[in-house]
């Protein structure tokens, strides 16, 4: 039941990841992937890995006192990172000067520190963060957190500490 329960998570986080762009865009291999709200299915390019992204063939990083950061796509149009994020680590308090983001839950509660007071993310939940917004994600609770961080454009190097 775990298993058909991670399959239907994993097409859901796709579907929004692409949805969250519009219908095209261009993958860092400068493979097409259309989809569209509508959930037609996602074309893939056989010839070039089969298409297929996984935690194991991916960038990955760690930030902070205990933050795992999976880089599951990232090009110029789109940046989309699976954060895992231990209890009582967060981020600094930084906004996006092009950027939105959106995040969405997969395990836990992610609380997101915004100016205006705070949004909690319970799992399978989501929050976008407009560009020019100071924002701060913290794992308030007291257990490991999943969730994914959706860029458009890329975040990288567009980011201003406050």
């Amino acid at each position: 039941m775990d298993s058909l329960l991670n399959s239907h998570r994993r097409q859901l986080l796709s579907a929004l990841a692409l949805a969250f762009v519009g219908t095209t865009i261009s993958t860092s291999r400068g493979i097409a992937q259309n989809a569209s709200l509508a959930g037609e299915n996602v074309k893939k390019n056989e010839d070039i890995d089969n298409g297929v992204v996984s935690m194991k063939n991916v960038h990955s990083r760690g930030w902070g006192k205990g933050g795992m950061t999976w880089e599951l796509l990232s090009n110029p149009e789109l940046g989309v990172f699976y954060e895992k994020v231990s209890p009582g680590t967060m981020e600094v308090n930084h906004y996006h000067i092009n950027a939105r983001q959106f995040f969405f839950v997969i395990k836990g509660q992610l609380t997101i520190k915004l100016s205006s007071g705070e949004i909690i993310l319970n799992e399978l939940e989501g929050f976008e963060v407009k560009p020019g917004v100071p924002h701060q994600a913290i794992n308030n609770s007291n257990s490991d957190i999943e969730f994914l961080a959706i860029s458009s454009p890329i975040s990288a190097g567009d980011r201003v500490t406050v």
